[in-house]
């Protein structure tokens, strides 16, 4: 059963647009950027920042964070794509250890935007825990890397995480820096700090094509079409035909969150920003919001198709819910006043698509963050920013930097062959957490003493 997603906790702000009837047919600017999420928002902003008098538009089917950027977890910390083992063992040490050292270097840049701008953001460390035996021998294999690579990761024992959190747990590893932010306002407050250098900002405007001609790349759009030298697709999924036939096999997923309504975290008290993420990429998380209220997510995902109303799974909510009261997540008593449903995109690796697409010049791609947005789209901007706005236009050498994903095409019958395997994986990931151990009890500490 599916009802429709619900509110959010998250307090976006209203933000600055242009009216959409001033997108005059025939227009042509220098910069078009495809989606006012965050990444879109964020190149917009590192292009301005290097070459202020670049003309850019912004153009949105809706509004800033309409989508993903305004329905995610409100998460920002290390690691992008697959474990630092599967990295490690794919690309060899020294990539390995370049991708983590970049999205350390995210959240940086992440936590200072949000200063920036003016936007709360509580820093914490966070958790990647284990309560099955696989996802312990997830976290072994990935302790290993880290040691090899000499990254300090902590690695936690059960007693250890029984200080900081009521969940039991098997082990897990405990990332330093990281942050908890609310994504909707963070995005907003970009939008009006973008329209502010000179952008124009066109929401009602969805785009249907892309093509080149004269020279210039043409973007078509309801209102007739615009003409720009470079165009940036900021959508994450790519929903535009002649884009998404070239950036390979990038699938949308919907995946399901809910939230205490006021201050409700049982156990130790966490440390407001704290997040305790399931090593198992289905398995659920939760973490403490800065108005000390508790936001738990994850427990499945549904394949979903691009552009459409993303629905709420009401069987996984229930699930959800059941889990965060057994295992302690939310007390008792707690009262799950949001619940909501939001996109992500997956890769066949794991690993998102930032760079040119392929055929079409002056067109770039950025999408397939796999739940990494939050944290990656501000470092990925400044990447697309400097090969778009320097000579040669050049990325840096990083995994994602690239032109596809591995597969075909996100076509309907690729979505049903996902959408079979993630309900497979759902299913199993969900009996493993019910044979895991349930809520235990430990000595409360006092709030100066917490870690």
């Amino acid at each position: 059963m599916t009802v429709e997603s619900g509110p959010t906790p998250w307090r976006g702000y209203d933000t600055v647009s242009a009216d959409p009837d001033e997108l005059d047919r025939g227009a042509e600017f220098d910069v078009v950027v495809v989606g006012a999420g965050l990444v879109g928002l964020a190149t917009a902003r590192e292009i301005l920042r290097r070459q202020p008098e670049t003309s850019i538009a912004i153009l949105d089917g809706v509004a800033p964070a309409a989508g993903a950027s305004g329905r995610g977890t409100g998460l920002v910390g290390p690691r992008i794509g697959p474990g630092i083992d599967v990295l490690e063992r794919r690309f060899g040490s020294a990539t390995a250890l370049r991708s983590y050292r970049a999205s350390e270097r995210a959240v940086e840049i992440t936590v200072a935007l949000c200063r920036e701008l003016d936007v709360e953001v509580a820093e914490s460390a966070q958790y990647v825990i284990a309560r099955t035996a696989a996802e312990e021998r997830m976290l072994f294999a990935q302790m290993g890397a880290y040691r090899r690579l000499g990254v300090d990761v902590l690695a936690c024992s059960r007693r250890g995480l029984a200080d900081v959190t009521a969940t039991p747990v098997l082990a897990g590893l405990a990332y330093r820096s990281a942050a908890m932010v609310d994504p909707a306002r963070l995005t907003t407050a970009l939008a009006r700090r973008v329209a502010s250098l000179g952008a124009g900002m066109y929401h009602g405007v969805p785009v249907s094509d892309i093509g080149l001609h004269g020279g210039r790349v043409r973007v078509q759009t309801g209102r007739g079409a615009v003409a720009a030298r470079s165009v940036i697709v900021a959508t994450n999924v790519p929903t535009i035909p002649s884009v998404a036939r070239r950036v390979g096999g990038i699938a949308g997923l919907t995946v399901f969150g809910a939230a205490t309504s006021g201050s409700a975290v049982a156990g130790p008290a966490e440390r407001v920003g704290s997040a305790f993420i399931g090593a198992d990429p289905l398995a659920p998380f939760h973490a403490t919001r800065p108005d000390g209220s508790t936001t738990v997510g994850g427990g499945g995902a549904r394949s979903s198709i691009p552009g459409s109303v993303v629905p709420f799974d009401i069987t996984t909510w229930n699930w959800l819910e059941r889990w965060a009261r057994i295992t302690g997540a939310i007390g008792k008593n707690a009262e799950l006043g949001y619940r909501w449903s939001g996109p992500i995109a997956v890769t066949a690796d794991g690993l998102p698509v930032v760079g040119p697409v392929e055929g079409m010049p002056g067109v770039w791609f950025m999408g397939g963050c796999g739940g990494h947005g939050l944290a990656m789209s501000a470092y990925n901007a400044g990447a697309i920013a400097d090969a778009v706005s320097g000579p040669g236009g050049r990325l840096v050498d990083l995994p994602w930097m690239r032109s596809r994903a591995p597969g075909p095409r996100a076509s309907r019958p690729v979505r049903a062959a996902v959408g079979g395997y993630i309900r497979v994986r759902t299913l199993a990931m969900r009996r493993a957490q019910s044979a895991a151990p349930v809520r235990t009890t430990n000595v409360q500490r006092e709030a100066g003493d917490r870690k």
